[in-house]
Order: structure tokens, then C-alpha cells, then sequence
């Protein structure tokens, strides 16, 4: 269904609307799930919550955006509420990781660090060449620009706690 959305050259079409609604359902049965597990995996509570509430912020955001285009028919403001609710499930999914890792007995040594800090270096790289960063700056507004670097400098931040996570295993 992505591939298909990315072939799709207009982004205002009912497909991009109703593949972003099937997306934020995605993150509402995650968080049910999260919330749903506090009592048979207790060890893991503090991290499932966070994690509850991250899914949760960010479905919040997703359903915003949703009533933008589909009820209210108008454009997304950017930044808008919708924002403040994605930029809340980084540090949500954030500490969630953390404590994950916590609980998995797993030291933030000098080495982690430095692993977390290169890997997101390298996929915001990536990331930033991708979506031109660097060209398309100019005469936005500072929050503006500020979000343009918050997502992917945050995408890479998750993405480098992942894999640490994975590799903890």
C-alpha cells in the first residue's frame, strides 16, 4: 500500500486520506495493546505505558490531520495541533526504549552513547539529503524550520535506540 501511495504523484486524494486513517489505526491497536499487557507484564509496566502513551500521541496526531483534510476539507496547518502531538510520541517512545533497556539489563556505557550517537548522525544524514533539508530552509518560519530538523533528527534517534534494543537480545 506505501508503494502505492508513493506511485500516486497528487497526495490529496481519498487513497493518501484513507491510508492515513488505516495508519493511525495501526497506533490505536498498539496502544490498546500496550495498555492491555500492564498487568500480565509487570516488569514492563513503566515501559508499556510509555509506549501506551506515545501510540496514543501519536494516532492524536494522525486523527488530526485526518479531520483537517476530510471533514474540516481544508489544509493542514504546518505547524499545527497535529505537531504537537507527533513531537510529544518521540519522547514518549523514547524513554519507553529506555526503560526498556533498563529492564533488559543493559548498561548505557560510554560505547552506547557514542553507537547512538553515530547511527543517528547517519540517518539524519540520509534522511536530510532525502528531503533536500538543506535547500528548502530560506524564509520559513524559525518553528517551521525547527520541525523540518525535529522529525528526522528524532526518527534517528528511535531508530538508533532500536537498534541498540535489538542487539541487547
Amino acid at each position: 500500500w506505501t508503494g502505492l501511495l508513493y506511485l500516486e504523484p497528487s497526495h490529496t486524494t481519498m487513497f493518501n486520506y484513507l491510508y492515513n486513517f488505516s495508519y493511525g489505526l495501526n497506533f490505536v491497536l498498539a496502544a490498546i495493546m500496550s495498555f492491555s499487557y500492564l498487568k500480565t507484564h509487570t516488569p514492563h509496566r513503566l515501559t508499556l505505558i510509555f509506549f501506551g502513551l506515545g501510540f496514543t500521541a501519536f494516532s492524536v496526531a494522525q486523527f488530526i490531520w485526518i479531520y483537517y483534510n476530510l471533514i474540516a476539507g481544508t489544509a493542514v496547518p504546518y505547524p499545527g495541533p497535529a505537531d504537537f502531538f507527533w513531537l510529544m510520541f518521540y519522547p514518549l517512545m523514547g524513554v519507553g526504549f529506555l526503560t526498556l533497556l533498563q529492564n533488559l539489563k543493559v548498561k548505557m556505557t560510554f560505547s552506547n552513547l557514542v553507537e547512538i550517537i553515530i547511527t543517528s548522525g547517519v540517518v539524519f544524514l540520509l534522511l536530510s539529503t532525502f528531503l533536500s533539508l538543506n535547500n528548502s530552509q530560506e524564509g520559513l518560519p524559525v518553528l517551521t524550520q525547527f520541525l523540518n530538523y525535529a522529525y528526522p533528527v528524532s526518527d534517528a534517534v528511535l531508530i538508533a535506540l532500536s537498534i541498540i534494543t535489538l542487539r541487547s537480545q
